[in-house]
């Protein structure tokens, strides 16, 4: 196995993050579309970029296996700002569009980021966000998680940010935000449809602290991540 290389995102790793971002956060199991679908990836990585100030991907022989992005507020968005707008803004009409026949699903996926942005407000005291974290399946339990996290961390102190949060729901790993340490600052619970069955789905804010120098990360997030 080869070196792992870690730079800032490029518009070429577009596709390859979509495709975790899928694995990741099983969007798939809410949008039955696959045309929906694509579109709302595409929706998902511009909301990201659009709303963060740095970026991080990690590359394996050649392909994007981790990705991991923050924002500061007053720190400069990175770069593209315009193209991940206007791109945000064209995938919005085109879930939209696309949504014929499947309207349920599209208001649902509303709703989420509507309750999302509820938390976000709620919480209210920390500023600094964890926009996206994923690590492809196939490259977990390798430390590129870690790295990544680490990066990130890295950047918040170098500007002397000590908190941020980061949002989650139950369907991914919620107890690999607690392993990091971090702590749950708001919840909510919202009914939905979930692979065609009616379910309950947990919307999470957690808020973590940059450790200083001294601290030792957890011994087990080797394993995690």
């Amino acid at each position: 196995m080869g070196a792992v290389i870690y730079r800032d995102y490029d518009d070429d790793d577009a596709a390859a993050v979509k495709q975790i971002i899928g694995q990741a956060f099983t969007i798939g199991s809410f949008l039955t579309s696959e045309r929906m679908l694509d579109s709302a990836l595409e929706v998902y990585l511009r909301e990201c970029l659009a709303g963060s100030s740095w970026t991080q991907v990690a590359e394996l022989e050649g392909r994007v296996v981790g990705i991991i992005m923050g924002n500061i507020p007053g720190q400069p968005r990175v770069p593209g700002v315009a193209r991940n707008r206007w791109l945000l803004l064209v995938n919005s009409l085109l879930t939209t569009a696309r949504a014929r026949g499947h309207f349920q699903e599209l208001a649902q996926t509303q709703l989420i980021a509507a309750t999302e942005m509820q938390l976000v407000k709620r919480q209210g005291r920390v500023k600094q966000e964890l926009t996206l974290f994923a690590v492809a399946e196939s490259a977990r339990g390798l430390g590129i998680g870690k790295a990544l996290y680490q990066a990130f961390l890295d950047y918040l102190a170098s500007y002397g940010r000590g908190e941020f949060y980061v949002l989650t729901d139950s369907k991914c790993d919620v107890g690999f935000y607690r392993h990091l340490g971090l702590s749950e600052a708001e919840h909510e619970r919202l009914g939905i449809t979930y692979a065609g069955e009616p379910e309950e789905l947990d919307l999470y804010l957690f808020t973590g602290i940059v450790p200083s120098e001294e601290s030792a990360p957890p011994e087990q997030l080797t394993q995690i991540l």
